[in-house]
């Protein structure tokens, strides 16, 4: 198994946690109608986002280690791949900060759990949706191959 099959996988299963948070959010402000259900969604929201952090960091240090192991500039689409995934952090830290610390901006955090959500879908479509559609899920390893890479480290194999 590959470094990219690995991270591939690793966002597709990061996705789970993220749709269920979209999910539950959605209910919690858009249908609940008692409070206590409301808090309850709420909840699973916040649970879902621990995940979906835990993978997002795992997935980053696979990232940054193995650009660090290649020592080459980035392609475009790595490039682009590395600028959502910052717009990703700051977002999620800016909303978390708005919820916890600065309630008055309170509003704002939905829009930015909805641009989080759409680049978090972005994200895992240029990246691993390429990579699995390119390698045929994994079966074709002249993908790896062309990245001209004989890294060591581990989980670069």
């Amino acid at each position: 198994m590959t470094i990219f099959l690995i991270k591939s996988i690793l966002a597709l299963l990061m996705l789970i946690p993220a749709a269920y948070g979209i999910y539950t959010i959605s209910v919690a402000f858009g249908r609940a109608t008692d409070a206590e259900v409301a808090a309850r969604y709420k909840r699973h929201h916040h649970n879902s986002g621990y995940c979906v952090v835990v993978l997002f960091l795992l997935l980053s240090w696979l990232c940054i280690s193995f650009s660090m192991a290649a020592r080459t500039e980035p392609s475009p689409r790595a490039s682009l791949h590395i600028l959502l995934a910052l717009a990703v952090a700051v977002l999620f830290i800016m909303k978390v900060l708005y919820i916890r610390k600065f309630r008055q901006y309170y509003d704002q955090a939905k829009t930015f759990g909805t641009a989080l959500s759409i680049l978090t879908i972005v994200l895992v479509g240029i990246s691993a949706g390429y990579f699995l559609t390119v390698s045929r899920f994994g079966q074709d390893r002249t993908m790896d191959r062309s990245a001209g890479y004989a890294l060591r480290g581990p989980l670069l194999t």
